[in-house]
């Protein structure tokens, strides 16, 4: 129910696989950023209503205490790889909008380009996965490779959790249009975040938890959009005004 909770789930789990990062904010302000995997999990930073923070997460683990299980290609002092990239734009940019980060400044982080021109087959971590922050990897062919598919971004999102809402966007948040072929889909990208949001109470008002219509069932899973990005007659139901 709060990020004390979730971080005492995953740190008894003692392990998880695959390994990834997780970052946690609930409604009552509180931030965290907790990496987990096969050798354990650790939590990363914690910050709060009085004592905010910033969380930025990238392919490999930072943790004093996991940082040695990361493969010598995915560490961040190797230049073959883009988490250091990415880490630093987005340390960056959180610096040029500090006490001004809002769900706007989020999505114009998630849409940034800075170093798209380094070609995503230089990347020894996952060959053709991009440089930037948006990312757009490829091969640069027409055809799809199954067997060493190009990597990027395929979503963005953003979450609100006093809200109870999450903004959404399929495909590159930039909007732009795929250059080559195998960019799969993302001729159908949104460009924009739509908000989503559960209500609180069943009352009607003007503010973004109550614009929306109805509450999934407890324990239902709802599909708001078709892999093709097409919005599901349900999603209605949860869509705000406010965007």
């Amino acid at each position: 129910e709060d990020v004390d909770g979730a971080i005492r789930l995953l740190l008894g789990a003692k392990a998880v696989r695959p390994a990834f990062s997780v970052l946690l904010a609930d409604d009552k302000g509180e931030l965290a950023h907790v990496e987990v995997g096969l050798f354990g999990c650790s939590v990363l930073e914690r910050y709060g209503k009085t004592s905010p923070g910033v969380v930025i997460a990238v392919n490999c683990h930072r943790s004093p205490k996991m940082v040695s299980n990361n493969a010598p290609v995915a560490q961040l002092e190797c230049p073959a790889n883009n988490n250091a990239l990415r880490l630093n734009r987005g340390w960056e940019l959180a610096k040029e909008l500090r006490g001004d980060i809002d769900v706007s400044a989020l999505a114009a982080i998630l849409s940034d380009h800075n170093n798209r021109e380094r070609s995503s087959a230089e990347n020894k971590l996952i060959p053709f996965w991009g440089h930037s922050i948006c990312n757009h990897g490829t091969r640069e062919e027409e055809n799809y490779c199954v067997e060493q598919p190009p990597w990027g971004s395929v979503s963005g999102e953003i979450f609100q959790p006093r809200l109870r809402a999450m903004h959404y966007c399929y495909g590159w948040p930039c909007g732009k249009k795929p250059q080559h072929g195998d960019q799969l889909f993302q001729e159908r990208s949104w460009g924009s975040f739509q908000a989503f949001a559960l209500p609180t109470s069943g009352a009607q008002s003007d503010n973004l938890v109550d614009s929306i219509h109805m509450a999934a069932p407890e324990g239902k899973t709802v599909q708001l959009t078709t892999i093709f990005g097409e919005l599901t007659p349900e999603a209605a139901k949860y869509m705000s005004a406010e965007n």
